[in-house]
């Protein structure tokens, strides 16, 4: 599993995403995930070769046919984690 702060740079090096700003957030419980917004679903299909070629976790089965690829991410405290 890759860590938040790895994955964004590691995508804009290879041109997948622009800025950070193209990646939102969600945590549930321990589990995180990042959401990477792409330009187009074929542009997802490609990102998620790289990741699968990378050994990085995702989910193909989330939104299928979108332009969001959803990527395991490694824990991290996220905001209102203490309540």
């Amino acid at each position: 599993m890759i860590s938040k702060s790895k994955l964004v740079p590691l995508l804009i090096e290879h041109g997948f995403i622009a800025s950070e700003k193209k990646v939102t957030y969600e945590a549930y419980g321990k589990k995180v995930k990042a959401y990477v917004w792409t330009a187009s679903a074929e542009e997802r299909k490609k990102l998620e070769a790289f990741l699968s070629a990378k050994k990085i976790a995702f989910s193909p089965e989330y939104w299928p046919g979108s332009q969001v690829a959803e990527v395991s991410v490694s824990y991290f405290k996220a905001w209102h984690h203490d309540e």
